[in-house]
């Protein structure tokens, strides 16, 4: 398993690209997170074919830059990956594999991971509570792997590179991933305005008072005439 293949996970639980990340120790992990024995022998190494027992690094392109991966695949059946994304996030994993020689320089390498984190992928915005949803697990299934050299081998079309001290499986990762995210703003709504009232019309008032409080009468051009007071 390479550990590019761990860079799905985080993505997928954040929506896409995340913003820069800060990873904050809220639960101690431990730096080696690393698997139980397997119960079974690498069948590639048992039946002399490729191996690729020992610890490999290297990198793949990602969206905002390289990511970097390191894997470390021991004779037991036990593997620890580890994943590094451009915008500095890291994710770990690991379980055991089975390898079964598919050729001279293939295999075929099936995972089971018992482990991975962080575990929860959390937002935090000024002036709020930090939200915090569980990461995805891992699928990473089974995997093609062709051994280009006795120094790299080639695993969805990423080179890794053998590397007797990958710095990355050295790296604590903790539980929790924060993501600091943008404060929510307030929408610019224009506030409802009360249409304008409707202008009185004095008309009859003026009417009544002018024909039947003052005896007005109107003549032909509609002008009051004959008040008596």
């Amino acid at each position: 398993m390479s550990a590019l293949l761990a860079a799905a996970t985080v993505l997928a639980a954040c929506g896409g690209s995340p913003p820069p990340a800060t990873q904050t120790a809220q639960a101690n992990a431990p730096a080696q997170a690393g698997p139980a024995p397997a119960s079974a022998p690498n069948q590639a190494a048992a039946q002399g074919g490729p191996s690729i027992v020992g610890a490999w690094s290297g990198q793949s392109p990602a969206q905002g830059g390289m990511a970097r991966g390191a894997d470390l695949y021991n004779a037991d059946g036990s593997f620890v990956s580890v994943m590094q994304l451009p915008n500095g996030t890291i994710e770990r994993v690991w379980g055991l594999y089975q390898a079964t020689p598919q050729s001279a320089n293939q295999l075929s390498v099936q995972f089971q991971v018992q482990g991975y984190l962080p575990t929860q992928i959390c937002a935090q915005a000024p002036g709020f509570a930090v939200q915090c949803n569980p990461t995805p697990p891992p699928s990473p299934g089974t995997q093609t792997v062709v051994l280009t050299s006795p120094t790299s081998l080639q695993v969805n079309g990423t080179t890794m590179q053998r590397d007797n001290a990958p710095a990355l499986l050295q790296v604590n990762v903790p539980q929790q991933l924060v993501l600091n995210a943008q404060a929510p703003t307030q929408p610019n709504i224009p506030q409802p305005v009360a249409p304008g009232g409707a202008r009185y019309n004095s008309a009859p008032a003026q009417n009544f008072i002018n024909g039947y409080m003052r005896g007005c009468t109107q003549d032909a051009q509609g002008r009051w005439v004959g008040c008596q007071q």
